[in-house]
């Protein structure tokens, strides 16, 4: 969805699309920002791995260093630290 109605986006336009229509629907969706199991956090981790993709110039970064270039957080890194 987002790839169709937004053709052409920069870093800023990705992570405010991301933060607030992506992750809130997540959130909703997975019992998200509290996941208990491995494949929960893996699907969240995918969503946001596509969501960084979107930004073109970003496509050739790793996933970390797209995630530190939107200012995001690894839902892994995450969890393992809430532990």
């Amino acid at each position: 969805m987002v790839r169709r109605a937004f053709r052409k986006l920069d870093i800023y336009q990705t992570r405010l699309i991301y933060k607030t229509y992506i992750r809130p629907h997540l959130e909703l969706c997975i019992r998200a920002w509290s996941p208990h199991y491995i494949k929960d956090i893996e699907v969240l981790e995918n969503v946001q791995k596509a969501a960084t993709k979107l930004v073109p110039k970003l496509r050739k970064f790793s996933y970390p260093t797209r995630l530190r270039m939107l200012g995001l957080r690894h839902r892994k890194k995450e969890e393992s630290e809430e532990t």
